[in-house]
Parts: structure tokens; sequence; C-alpha cells
């Protein structure tokens, strides 16, 4: 961006100096861990509402609604 004339300098906060370049690393830990969650979340959420419904009758559940 430097090219185009806008400079990115070094970030400075209290007197230390941050790296304008943000590195990351992805790994199968980084992706199948949150995955996991929130399967393992949407799942117990669920759960209880398909319960209270299989345990309703469909004319119980018309006659309610």
């Amino acid at each position: 961006m430097a090219i185009n004339g806008i400079a990115f300098p070094e970030i400075s906060y209290g007197g230390m100096k941050f790296q304008t370049a943000l590195y990351v690393e992805v790994n199968a830990r980084s992706i199948y861990i949150p995955a996991i969650t929130i399967v393992v979340s949407a799942m117990a959420v669920s759960l209880f509402p398909a319960l209270k419904a299989a345990f309703v009758t469909p004319a119980e559940a018309m006659r309610t609604h």
C-alpha cells in the first residue's frame, strides 16, 4: 500500500513497537476443534425440543397452537 501513497509505519503503543504484518498458522487443530464444538453444542441445544416434540401427538399439537 505504500506504493500507492498510503504508508503503514510500525505501530507503537506505550513505547513498544509492533509489526504491521500478521503471521497466522492454520493446522488441523484450529479447524477441527471449533467444528466439533459447534456440532456438539448444536446437538445438545436441540435435544430438549426434539424430545418434547417426539412425545406430543399430532392432534394435541394442533389443538394447542
